[in-house]
């Protein structure tokens, strides 16, 4: 049924003007058939996204003292949430993540963080199709979070736009695949005649 979806697609012009088309699926290219175009453009999987995405985003985030169970007033993390960057609000941030987790099975959220800050500044979701990890690189849940070899290694993301240097301690990484993280392998991607490393649901 999916498949089928793909073939439905939603167009419009810069006046404004829109229209539905079908295609075979050996018309579509790479970029056509992307997950997340396909779910920011498709007239009845988009919709239906974005209405989840804005209940997630609805929900309330508190932080608790583990010890007592009792709410921490004033938290960093919950006076973070509420102004999380520069462009997004607290509800944008988790509309986002979950639109983005629903679209590609995961997301990333970069914890920005100042020079020799303990703390991290800024959240923002990333697209995980544009992360390229360290070769031989297996997977980010095979290694503990104390692990500060593995932990200070870098990625980059977006090396075409952003191109920006990473390192794995300051990526938080979101699941939404039926399965869990246990189906999910590293393959390479090529794309212009280069080799992308991304992980996808086996």
């Amino acid at each position: 049924m999916f498949d089928k979806l793909r073939n439905f697609f939603f167009e419009r012009d810069t006046n404004g003007n829109y229209w539905y088309t079908t295609k075979s699926s050996d018309s579509f290219t790479d970029h056509e058939t992307d997950s997340l175009q396909l779910a920011q453009n498709h007239p009845l999987l988009t919709p239906g996204i974005l209405f989840i995405s804005n209940l997630f985003a609805q929900g309330r985030i508190e932080v608790k003292n583990e010890k007592t169970g009792k709410k921490v007033e004033n938290h960093w993390l919950t006076k973070l949430l509420k102004n999380p960057n520069y462009y997004q609000t607290q509800v944008d941030l988790l509309e986002s993540i979950q639109f983005m987790k629903i679209a590609r099975g995961y997301c990333v959220i970069y914890t920005r963080r100042g020079k020799e800050a303990s703390k991290p500044d800024s959240f923002y979701v990333l697209d995980p199709e544009l992360i390229q990890y360290p070769e031989n690189f297996i997977s980010p849940f095979s290694f503990k979070r104390s692990d500060d070899k593995i932990m200070n290694q870098s990625v980059v993301y977006n090396k075409k736009g952003e191109n920006l240097k990473i390192q794995l301690k300051d990526l938080i990484y979101l699941f939404d695949l039926p399965s869990g993280f246990t189906n999910l392998k590293m393959v390479e991607s090529k794309k212009g005649g280069k080799v992308y490393n991304k992980f996808v649901s086996a």
